[in-house]
């Protein structure tokens, strides 16, 4: 999202300095400046020469710069500030409180009702100019693609298409990405006799993974957690009908576009999953709803969304 806005922004006109703390992992040439954990007096003057800061999800750690730099700040939020048993913490107190002196962007309905202090909701865009319909058949039933943690589904996931197989409907899985679920995953696929079923694929990014959804009917985002869920978006582009669970605010990314289950219920991600899979006006209507629902998520839609949200700050006309 950060690298997104960058880039539109820049489009757009707009001067664009990024600091960030995350070393470079290959060369690659952007529109805008970017400063890889600068010393303190070079981020501290990048944001003195700013209209306004824009922090993307809340760090304690990097608070110093907007307030050293006496600039107006505008925080994005992309998920709950708790912690994992969904105790609220002291640091998460903190986070709360530095929200009441800044303007909010929420990411989604559900982030924004997580959090004490007003915010607008702005959804996350997606990679418009990558993801997209392409010709073909679709010769794989169901793929997931994300992290390999427990936070993530997947065993969910597996654990609805073993009950499907119980019911005599074996419908075919890809599973796509790495992570430190993946052995553990792969020993219930062995375990329970799906190994001639799911399919892991490994990582896979850009062209080669717009490739690969386009070749299945049903994306699955079976997250226990999830402030919104871009891999929706993505899925719903590539001309999928998802299918995710109800948690946080994946049901504002899927929107009409494709079915719900209860969070961590197995047998309802089943019946969710074979109705995708067997109902043809489940898709007719997540094709009728694809254009107009994604439109809303395309990156220049969503860059212009928070420059009017910035310009209200630096205008002043909003209290910061």
């Amino acid at each position: 999202m950060a690298r997104m806005l960058a880039e539109e922004f820049t489009a757009l006109g707009h001067s664009v300095v990024m600091v960030t703390l995350t070393e470079a992992r290959e060369h690659v040439v952007f529109p805008f400046s970017v400063l890889r954990r600068p010393k303190w007096r070079e981020a501290l003057a990048a944001a003195k020469a700013a209209d306004v800061v824009l922090h993307m999800n809340l760090s304690l750690k990097a608070l110093w710069l907007p307030m050293l730099a006496l600039r107006p700040l505008v925080i994005g939020h992309y998920g709950q500030y708790r912690r994992i048993d969904g105790r609220i913490g002291l640091r998460d107190r903190l986070k709360y409180w530095v929200s009441n002196h800044a303007r909010n962007i929420a990411c989604s309905g559900a982030v924004k009702h997580d959090l004490p202090v007003e915010s607008v909701v702005i959804g996350n865009a997606y990679e418009d100019g990558i993801f997209t319909m392409l010709p073909g058949a679709r010769e794989r039933d169901l793929i997931f693609v994300g992290r390999l943690v427990s936070e993530k589904g997947v065993d969910i996931l597996l654990g609805a298409v073993e009950a499907l197989a119980q019911a005599n409907y074996r419908p075919s899985l890809t599973v796509v990405g790495v992570g430190p679920e993946e052995s553990r995953l792969q020993d219930i696929c062995n375990a329970r006799g799906l190994s001639d079923q799911v399919t892991f694929a490994g990582k896979c990014l850009g062209r080669d993974l717009v490739d690969l959804i386009n070749k299945h009917r049903v994306m699955v985002v079976p997250s226990r957690n999830e402030g919104f869920g871009i891999v929706a978006l993505e899925g719903i582009a590539c001309g999928c009908t998802v299918v995710g669970s109800d948690a946080g605010g994946l049901p504002e990314a899927i929107g009409k576009c494709g079915i719900t289950h209860r969070n961590g219920d197995m047998a309802d991600l089943a019946r969710a999953l074979k109705e995708a899979l067997s109902d043809s006006a489940v898709k007719a209507r997540c094709d009728l709803a694809r254009a107009s629902h994604l439109a809303r998520f395309a990156r220049r839609e969503v860059a212009r969304r928070y420059l009017a949200v910035l310009d209200e700050v630096v205008q002043g006309t909003r209290t910061v």
